[in-house]
């Protein structure tokens, strides 16, 4: 139930022509989260589990980096929009 609402809702945001590069994109996302996952199973079974946990905390700061770096920028480009006078 939750991927056609999903997928039909994406394509509704997305502009026409653009639509197939911005799916696809997002089909990809899946794709590397599997190869992510399958190769932390790998990388687990050769570390203890202390250094797997290190590893997670690493990776979550790492995200938590880039995600605040993409705050910003979108702060900064909203920042130059014209702005509608609320009176």
């Amino acid at each position: 139930m939750y991927a056609p609402v999903r997928l039909v809702m994406l394509a509704g945001m997305i502009p026409d022509s653009d639509r197939a590069a911005y799916m696809t994109a997002d089909g990809l996302s899946y794709n590397a989260a599997a190869l992510l996952g399958s190769l932390g199973l790998t990388i687990g079974a050769f570390l203890p589990s202390y250094a797997m946990a290190g590893l997670y905390v690493l990776m979550g700061l790492g995200a938590l980096v880039f995600f605040r770096m993409l705050l910003r920028k979108t702060e900064e480009q909203n920042e130059h929009l014209p702005c509608a006078d609320a009176s």
